[in-house]
């Protein structure tokens, strides 16, 4: 998988879906991968943001070193405002309180026809971690 991009997030009456296009190699195989939620800010607390990053070519990752290099932002609504704190919250709540989020994939190749992929992503394993940015973006939301 060479990146990430397009990505776009929305919630309606249905829950909240991530779609993501993957732009592959002709050769690729792997198209797996995972997708991260967090809070991130730049050197001296600048650029605070709710984000989406994504971890591409999963199977070939052999060290911490190549986590983190196959690992980057791909989405974020800057935090400035309450609106844009609001619009956060609302996503991680709404995911949190279904238990899960829908991810549609479209998989773009140089050489033959695009895949689409749809998943219902179960969270129970990160539902502690969305709350305490919840609980983060509560805090620092400006009154």
């Amino acid at each position: 998988m060479q990146k990430i991009e397009n990505v776009k997030v929305r919630v309606n009456e249905n829950g909240v879906l991530v779609e993501v296009e993957a732009l592959m190699g002709a050769e690729d195989v792997d198209g797996m991968y995972i997708t991260h939620f967090a809070c991130v800010e730049d050197d001296g607390n600048e650029n605070f943001r709710f984000a989406i990053l994504a971890t591409i070519n999963v199977t070939s990752i052999q060290s911490e070193e190549d986590l983190y290099a196959q690992t980057g932002e791909v989405w974020a609504i800057p935090l400035v405002d309450k609106d844009s704190f609001q619009k956060a919250r609302l996503i991680l709540a709404r995911m949190v309180k279904d238990n899960q989020y829908y991810q549609k994939s479209t998989y773009r190749f140089p050489d033959r026809d695009n895949e689409v992929k749809a998943d219902k992503i179960d969270i129970t394993e990160i539902a502690k971690e969305l709350n305490k940015l919840l609980d983060l973006l509560r805090e620092r939301e400006p009154k």
